[in-house]
């Protein structure tokens, strides 16, 4: 009985008649005021430089980056909400028109309030800008306004109604008023050539490549242009009156006055209907976008945008038998068969203007596990169709084959060959009816290669089988991994798996392993489907279809694009892919689509960076000029920046760096960059933004300086500087001052003491030096010497008035110590009965410095009585230098006495003159700050020949002593 039952409902489908299926549009986004759009009802869309869409509609003016609307209305400065069009010129101001602004233009310059601009021109109505020009066109009634680089708008009055503006190939720039072709030179307007001879005008005109379209009611008639001129070829009629043309690489855009949406057709000559573009609103304008994507504008319906025309979708809105297709294969005449998971099959057309079913068959009456899995044609064998359960080969009638117990796959490996993967593998053969059978088992994927090889991809690896010998053998390669797909392309042989990517092998071998986030990245790592072409291979994945381009030369992908839902395509869920010339057919879990796929579907979006500006957080103020100065503050600075992405918004993210701050690139999904803290300099800030599909945007480079606050100037640092210096000198000189007055009391305090312990010391030195020369005269007297008693006494008398009263001054002249020690020496000699000689010697200029009294006097007195004095065999010597080094003065007392050593021996050393001047010389160190040195050297140590003391006295800075209040007190009182 389900024998019965199931070739009944074979035959009920056999002879059913086909269905119709309505013809579809691509995959679009469709913006209303629900998403931002200033007004639903839109009359013009335009792209500016930095890739912004500007919407123009009755409720003012719309700009979209991708993600956000920014509207502009009678508040920011529009003279009328109700916009008719929106341009830029060449500095990307974007100039507008309103409705109730017959006389006035006006601009927006880098997102400003909006600014008017007054000028005679009345009505305008179409616009257009030639980049290679620099120029903005503005044209409507009688009028020709013109926007050169940054100038001001300068207005021409025609003596017709100007249409819209084009420009050719060669740089030129024409316009029509509907009969007549005229060109344009700055705002010179001449007549080239008259266009028809009909009594009605053309109403639209549009350029494309070589080739002019002129509208008519339901006319569309085509000119060539060359040589400067344009010639008609051809003409088409329509069954409507056409109210917009657009022409662009997916093909000629139709709109007409009384019906919703429109048509594509091909430019290939043959007028094809691509889809009709079934939107739910009059088509008012259509433009195009630099990612590819097509924008049109309705009446009262918002804004659509289609961001892959190329893609075509169906879905069980248009009569699929389901919306999971599994299974598709496109046969010869412009049809396919698709496979369900209802286990129906369907074959339909999709060459003429709507989707038509043609025929349709049960491959497996079970509704919930009745996958077609797969689809083999055979052409002249016809097409085998595989279910979970059956094997279906289908010619004018529907064959039941035997099949491999639960079926996975099939393929036409060649012209007679049909591979069957289930429970086990078989080779069937169309020609003999022959079958095969392997110990295979759970074949998922096969094709051949270009030796004639068969190879199948199954649960557990891959195996090939020869295709000569029918021997198999299972490889090492992949041995383990679930192989979904499998292509052969060249002499490579490319595996997509379930979880671990696609693998590229050659002879059995792998050479080359692609994975997402490695560095040749896949959008995922489950394989589904595969198709390739040369270079080019297209994945099937559970996230999209995945284009490459891949150098089997050096093994790497040099191109990659991913097309999922933000092209177009209905569901990201593939199952299976088929492709057929320059067409690829998507079977997916929503429905299947149909993509055209030309080579410069590879081609990468090129994003731009616009709107960068830096926000001083203190004051909140925002600049967007390059070598903008803002404040020093601690709260920091803000980096802005945007990009225009109308297709993959989702997906952008940036990457910046500042110059001479950052070490390194940071990461952000947002649109600003904080830094705290910015320390005073030039700066310049690096951002480029990239999207997930390896599309990206060249390095844009902000440049800006942060003004130092006035504590951190070079002069407010000085001047603190100075300041500091001032207080610190002022604060070291008080302090001098008060160590100084410290000082001074100390010294006059120890000069008191060293005063109380000189006079002391005169004291001593007064007894002794009397002691001493009454103790010659007493030797005289005792030898009856009466007369040198007589004459000692008398230079005794001299000497002792004289040595006392320089005993009682503090300083003298080195003249005057020379006189007394001369003196002195002569009466040691008288006593002696001139037993030594003496000498002095000082130079004429020294001999009037100043130097502490009487310091030589006892080293010469030693000199005398404990050196000269004694010696038997050789006469004394004594001499007295005074001499300069500098400005220290040495005075050298030297003897050829006995020597140091001998005197201490005999203990006449420790005389009290020598303990005196030493007390003396410590007195003029701490009491009166006179560095004084003084050394005794016995001559007998260094050599044999020289015998005797050297007394070496050294005062330094001898001038200094010169000015001592001190020493200016003794001088006064000479």
């Amino acid at each position: 009985m389900y024998v019965l039952r199931q070739f009944l409902s074979i035959c009920f489908l056999l002879v059913a008649g086909p269905g119709i299926v309505s013809a579809q549009t691509a995959g679009y986004r469709h913006f209303t005021v629900k998403d931002g759009l200033a007004g639903n009802h839109a009359y013009m869309t335009h792209q500016d430089k930095d890739g912004y869409i500007w919407i123009a509609t009755t409720s003012g003016l719309s700009r979209f980056d991708g993600r956000h609307f920014q509207n502009y209305d009678y508040e920011n400065g529009l003279p009328d909400n109700e916009v008719l069009f929106v341009t830029n010129d060449h500095a990307n101001r974007i100039w507008i028109h309103s409705f109730a602004a017959n006389n006035a233009l006006s601009f927006i310059e880098k997102a400003l309030p909006v600014k008017r601009y007054s000028l005679k021109a009345a009505n305008l109505s179409e616009q257009y800008y030639s980049d290679g020009n620099q120029t903005t066109y503005l044209t409507g009634f009688h009028s020709l306004v013109v926007v050169r680089g940054r100038h001001a708008p300068v207005w021409t009055q025609l003596p017709f109604d100007a249409g819209r503006v084009w420009e050719t190939e060669d740089g030129l720039c024409y316009l029509s008023d509907g009969r007549s072709i005229f060109t344009i030179k700055d705002t010179v307007v001449r007549f080239l050539q008259q266009l028809t001879r009909y009594p009605a005008s053309y109403s639209r005109m549009y350029y494309y490549k070589g080739l002019l379209y002129a509208v008519s009611g339901k006319t569309l008639q085509i000119f060539v242009y060359g040589q400067k001129r344009f010639r008609y070829i051809a003409t088409r009629r329509f069954d409507a009156s056409i109210n917009q043309v657009h022409v662009n690489k997916y093909g000629i855009w139709i709109t007409y006055k009384d019906q919703q949406g429109g048509c594509l057709f091909t430019r290939d000559g043959q007028w094809s209907l691509q889809y009709r573009f079934a939107l739910p609103g009059f088509i008012n304008y259509i433009s195009d976008d630099t990612e590819g994507g097509v924008w049109l504008s309705s009446s009262d319906n918002g804004l659509f945008y289609i961001p892959a025309p190329d893609f075509v979708n169906y879905t069980i809105a248009d009569g699929l038998a389901s919306s999971v297709v599994s299974a598709l294969e496109p046969v010869p005449g412009k049809k396919l068969w698709l496979g369900y998971n209802t286990g129906q099959a369907e074959l339909v057309c999709y060459a003429k203007k709507t989707l038509r079913k043609e025929r349709s068959i049960m491959v497996e009456q079970s509704s919930s596990n009745g996958f077609v899995m797969d689809i083999a044609s055979a052409g002249k064998y016809g097409v085998f169709l595989l279910s979970r359960k059956n094997f279906l080969q289908l010619r004018d009638k529907a064959t039941y084959l035997k099949a491999p117990g639960v079926n996975k796959s099939i393929s036409l490996l060649n012209d007679t060959v049909v591979g069957v993967g289930g429970w086990k593998y078989w080779l069937y053969r169309l020609n003999t009816k022959r079958v095969t059978e392997y110990p295979i088992s759970r074949i998922y994927a096969q094709c051949t290669d270009i030796h004639g090889n068969y190879w199948l991809g199954g649960m557990d690896g891959l195996y090939r089988i020869d295709g000569h010998t029918s021997g198999y053998q299972k490889l090492k390669a992949l041995d383990g991994y679930k192989i979904n797909a499998l292509v052969c392309c060249k002499d490579y042989l490319w595996a997509g798996t379930q979880n671990n990517g696609l693998y590229l092998l050659r002879n059995g071998r792998i050479v080359s392993q692609l994975k997402r986030n490695s560095s040749e990245s896949l959008a995922s790592n489950t394989i589904k489907a595969l198709a390739a072409r040369e270079e080019r291979v297209y994945i099937g994945t559970n996230k999209g279809v995945q284009l490459i381009r891949y150098n089997y030369d050096l093994h790497r992908i040099d191109q990659s694009r991913m097309l999922n839902h933000d092209d177009g395509l209905i569901s990201p869920e593939v199952n299976d892919l088929k492709l057929l010339h320059d067409t690829l057919f998507i079977a997916t879990c929503e429905g299947f689509a149909i993509h055209h796929a030309t080579a410069d579907t590879l081609h990468p979006v090129r994003y731009t960076i616009s709107d960068v500006s830096v926000t001083d957080l203190r004051s909140n103020r925002r600049s967007d000029t390059q070598g903008t100065v803002i404040p020093y503050s601690s709260v920091g600075v803000e980096l802005a920046f945007n990009t225009v992405a109308l297709r993959y918004a989702a997906e952008i993210s940036y990457l910046y760096q500042l110059e001479s701050f950052d070490n390194r690139w940071k990461h952000t999904t947002g649109n600003t960059a904080a830094y705290t803290n910015l320390p005073p300099g030039k700066y310049v800030f690096v951002v480029k933004a990239a999207d997930t599909r390896g599309n990206s945007s060249k390095p844009y480079r902000f440049a800006f300086a942060v003004k130092p606050a006035l504590w951190q100037t070079m002069m407010f640092k000085c001047s603190l500087t100075l300041l500091l210096l001032l207080i610190a000198g002022g604060l070291f000189i008080a302090y001098h001052r008060y160590t100084k007055r410290k000082t001074k009391a100390q010294i006059m305090q120890n000069r008191i003491i060293a005063k109380a312990r000189l006079e002391a010391l005169r004291a001593q030195i007064k007894p002794h030096f009397v002691f001493n020369s009454m103790n010659a005269i007493s030797d005289y007297l005792h030898h009856n010497r009466n007369e040198d008693a007589i004459e000692l006494l008398q230079g005794f008398a001299g000497l002792i008035r004289k040595g006392l009263n320089i005993a009682a001054k503090d300083f003298i002249t080195i003249a005057e110590e020379t006189a007394f020690l001369v003196q002195y020496l002569k009466l040691e000699q008288k006593k002696c009965d001139a037993c030594f000689d003496f000498t002095f010697e000082s130079a004429p200029e020294i001999r009037d410095l100043v130097i502490p009294s009487l310091l030589s006097q006892p080293f010469v007195e030693n000199a005398v009585i404990h050196g000269v004095r004694n010696i038997k065999r050789r006469r004394g010597q004594i001499n007295v230098t005074y001499t300069l080094n500098g400005k220290d003065l040495i005075c050298n007392i030297a003897d050829n006495g006995v020597g140091v050593r001998r005197s201490i021996s005999s203990k006449r050393a420790d005389s009290i003159g020598t303990k005196l001047s030493e007390h003396r010389v410590n007195y003029f160190r701490s009491g009166m700050g006179i560095d004084i040195e003084l050394s005794i050297a016995d001559l007998s140590d260094g050599d044999a020949d020289e015998v005797g003391t050297r007394v070496t006295i050294l005062i330094k800075d001898i001038f200094q002593l010169q000015t001592n209040e001190d020493n200016a007190e003794d001088t006064h009182n000479r």
